[in-house]
């Protein structure tokens, strides 16, 4: 309690992530959609399965289900993942987030590793498309793949893209 008996924001109850703060409803993280609140973002899963020079790829909605399944030719499987966002990124509507399982494509985007020659043409592509719809990539590798929505939107665009190559 204050001192004047009214009791302060922060002692409100706690809920399932900190406490009940009026006013601040999903500040607490998730994807921001194009007006900058949260909550709003389309998810976009996307994963590939590489063997033999050709790449099967799936893209999974979040809420929706499958979007696309396709099979493309590539160089190896970096490059497939490169070329599998950037299809995922034409499909998604503005502020969306792509959410992806490569650690190495992660790193290319976030400026952390070198890009290899092969890489370039994808990579810059990639960010221009990304840029150009004001797109978000996540990594889903660790903790957050066990998440309950994660994991399921995940495992379907996995499963999907393995048969897609059998």
């Amino acid at each position: 309690m204050g001192a004047k008996g009214k009791a302060h924001p922060w002692s409100a109850p706690l809920g399932p992530r900190g406490p009940r703060v009026p006013g601040r409803a999903g500040a607490r993280g998730g994807p921001r959609g194009p007006e900058g609140g949260r909550g709003v973002a389309v998810r976009l899963y996307v994963d590939i399965s590489f063997a033999d020079g050709r790449a099967a790829l799936a893209v999974v909605q979040a809420g929706v289900g499958l979007i696309y399944s396709g099979v493309i030719e590539a160089a190896d499987s970096n490059e497939a993942e490169l070329v599998g966002l950037a299809i995922a990124a034409q499909l998604a509507p503005e502020g969306g987030w792509l959410h992806t399982d490569s650690g190495r494509v992660w790193a290319l985007l976030r400026g952390r590793v070198q890009a290899r020659p092969s890489e370039t043409p994808h990579l810059n592509r990639l960010k221009s498309l990304m840029e150009a719809k004001a797109l978000e990539c996540r990594f889903i590798g660790g903790k957050r793949r066990r998440r309950r929505a994660h994991r399921k939107h995940h495992r379907l665009a996995d499963t999907t893209a393995r048969s897609a190559l059998l």
